[in-house]
């Protein structure tokens, strides 16, 4: 039967992303790395832009864009949301950062279809993360004093990370971005066939029609989408 090793805990840090407006440091047009994901060339990413500068991310856009084009979109299979976050690991010898990102539960499926879509608190684990401390793969992880269960140990090649992240992501955690302001970069997997303008467009009407109904907006923005491939 898999097991957990005892002492192990995973607490949460102070660390959060809760502000919509995040300024990049781009040191490289995208540091995305080439991931490898089936048809990788169907994987785009949208952030927010400025008008003056609309090749460049800004900010982080709100989840409400991201419900509406799944509700919405013609040109995408599928999409999810995105964000980075933090969390502690408490062993025997104390405690150790580790990276985590907190995501939709569609966008794991996005990424690679063969994974499964999970209720928010599962728990993908890096395949790094499980060989330094479990010796089988773990049923649940505590997660600031509370179970979660953990719905697959990813596979070694696996690596997706934020535009300004150096180092590989070891938790990923399905969380439940709430009422639609949530910051969040958004990935999507395009149609076969569907070109990226014309994803670029559907998701460009989209960004002006959901936030042109509220006061509390991106107007001043532009969606930036580019394939997740893009160096």
């Amino acid at each position: 039967m898999l097991r957990r090793l005892p002492k192990l805990a995973v607490t949460v840090t102070a660390f959060s992303l809760l502000v919509i407006t995040v300024v990049f440091s781009i040191l490289d047009a995208w540091l995305w790395k080439p991931l490898p994901l089936p048809h990788a060339e169907e994987l785009v990413i949208a952030f927010g832009a400025t008008k003056a500068r609309p090749a460049e991310p800004q900010v982080f856009l709100f989840a409400r864009v991201l419900e509406a084009w799944r509700a919405r979109g013609r040109t995408i299979q599928s999409a999810g949301g995105v964000k980075r976050t933090g969390f502690e690991i408490e062993t025997a010898e104390g405690r150790e950062p580790v990276s985590a990102m907190h995501v939709t539960p569609e966008l794991m499926g996005t990424l690679h279809p063969s994974l499964p879509v999970r209720e928010p608190g599962a728990v993908f684990v890096s395949e790094a993360l499980w060989r330094r401390y479990f010796s089988h793969a773990p049923q649940s992880i505590a997660l600031s004093g509370r179970s979660h269960p953990v719905a697959a140990v990813l596979p070694r090649d696996f690596d997706f990370r934020v535009l300004d992240q150096d180092k590989p992501v070891d938790l990923y955690v399905v969380h439940d971005f709430g009422d639609g302001v949530a910051s969040t970069a958004i990935v999507a997997r395009t149609k076969p066939g569907i070109s990226i303008d014309e994803t670029r467009a559907e998701l460009a009407a989209i960004f002006a029609s959901v936030e042109g109904a509220h006061t509390d907006n991106l107007r001043e923005y532009l969606p930036l989408l580019v394939s997740l491939q893009a160096d």
